[in-house]
């Protein structure tokens, strides 16, 4: 009996005496499927300890952030009713560990835009947020302009957790989106600092930040809805 899934799942695919570099053996190899949370999503996986950060709706239809084992496994909320996250408590998703585990990054709705425009998918009033893995403290990073048109979408770091990568959406149109990177800093308070800006191509395009492809983050990947013939 077949069942739809409508909600986002997480989990485990184990290709069974199959190569992930071949088509040929995905459409053919069976799939060893074990669901670790049902209703979640935009996950990040820490080698270091072994854990899973995602994000999931809870029964008051916000979105926070959880961690677990791979196997389902101590499951624990990082950001739900914490003292430091309460001005609004409403969505905080789209984690991205540290290389070393301590920390998880986010996106945080401010108290600026309608809750259907500040989901973290979007981005729409997300401010760039930071929390220890074990939950106690949690500091901003980084904050978009403020009103609707202010957004910030898909943090990730550098291999050795010194520069952060992200796509912001300007004030000045809700099209205008650009690429940033910040240096960050995790001794003491966490901070970004030095952050640079690009928008190659189309000054009103969509920008979204994938990955640093070196050390410093001078060479970046990235995917657009953007002119690019002239650059």
């Amino acid at each position: 009996m077949k069942r739809l899934i409508v909600q986002l799942t997480l989990l485990i695919a184990l290709l069974l005496g199959g190569d992930l570099s071949s088509q040929t053996t995905l459409n053919t190899r069976a799939w060893q499927l074990s669901v670790v949370q049902a209703d979640a999503g935009r996950v990040d996986y820490n080698a270091a300890t072994g854990k899973a950060a995602f994000d999931r709706r809870g029964a008051d239809g916000y979105v926070d952030v959880w961690t677990s084992g791979l196997d389902g496994t101590s499951m624990v909320c990082l950001t739900c009713d914490h003292p430091d996250l309460t001005v609004p408590n409403k969505h905080m998703g789209q984690p991205a560990w540290t290389h070393d585990g301590a920390f998880v990054l986010f996106q945080k709705q401010v108290g600026t835009c309608a809750d259907a425009d500040a989901v973290v998918g979007t981005g729409g009033c997300n401010d760039l947020w930071v929390i220890d893995a074990g939950g106690v403290d949690a500091f901003v990073l980084y904050t978009v302009a403020a009103g609707p048109n202010g957004a910030l979408l898909h943090a990730q770091l550098n291999a050795t957790d010194t520069k952060v990568f992200f796509s912001e959406r300007t004030v000045a149109s809700p099209s205008a989106w650009r690429l940033v990177v910040c240096d960050i800093e995790f001794v003491g308070t966490p901070s970004t600092s030095g952050c640079v800006t690009a928008a190659p191509g189309d000054a009103d395009g969509f920008y979204e930040s994938h990955q640093c492809l070196d050390a410093t983050c001078n060479t970046v990947l990235f995917s657009c809805l953007c002119d690019l013939a002239d650059d």
